[in-house]
C-alpha cells in the first residue's frame, strides 16, 4: 500500500500483496506524517457525505489531515471487491472515490496481471 496527500485529498494505492489482508498500516508522508490504518469489515456505517460502506476518522479529536496523528479508514467487503476485482476501463484498474468530513479520498488498485479481473467491465 502506498499513500500520499495531494491537492484534492488523500490517495491510497493498493498493491497485489494487499488483496488478502483485513488490516493495513503505513505512514503517510506530509503534514504530521500520520499513521494510516485501513480496515476491511463486513459492514461499515457511513456518516455525513461519505459513501455507503466507507467511514474515515482522524485522531485526536477528528482533526483535519494537516494536524492529525492517525487516520482510520474503514471499508466494507463490497468496496474491497470493487477495488480489487471490478475493472474500471477509464482508470485501467480498480477504483473507489468518496467525499468525507476530512476531504476527498481515492483508493485504487492497478496491476499488470489482468487474469483476476471480474468479467464485468465498468465504463
Amino acid at each position: 500500500m502506498r499513500e500520499r496527500f495531494n491537492p484534492t485529498g488523500l490517495t491510497i494505492q493498493m498493491a497485489d500483496a494487499d488483496i488478502d489482508k483485513n488490516e493495513l498500516e503505513c505512514i503517510v508522508k506530509g503534514f504530521n506524517n500520520p499513521k494510516l490504518i485501513l480496515q476491511i469489515n463486513d459492514s461499515v456505517i457511513k456518516y455525513g457525505r461519505e459513501s455507503p460502506g466507507f467511514h474515515i476518522e482522524t485522531a485526536p479529536n477528528n482533526d483535519n489531515f494537516e494536524i492529525c496523528k492517525e487516520i482510520y479508514v474503514f471499508i466494507d467487503k463490497k468496496i474491497h471487491h470493487q477495488i480489487f476485482f471490478e475493472y474500471d476501463a477509464e482508470f485501467q484498474g480498480g477504483f473507489f472515490i468518496t467525499r468525507s468530513a476530512c476531504d476527498r479520498i481515492d483508493i485504487s488498485y492497478w496491476t499488470k496481471d489482468k487474469s483476476h479481473w471480474n468479467k464485468r467491465i465498468i465504463f
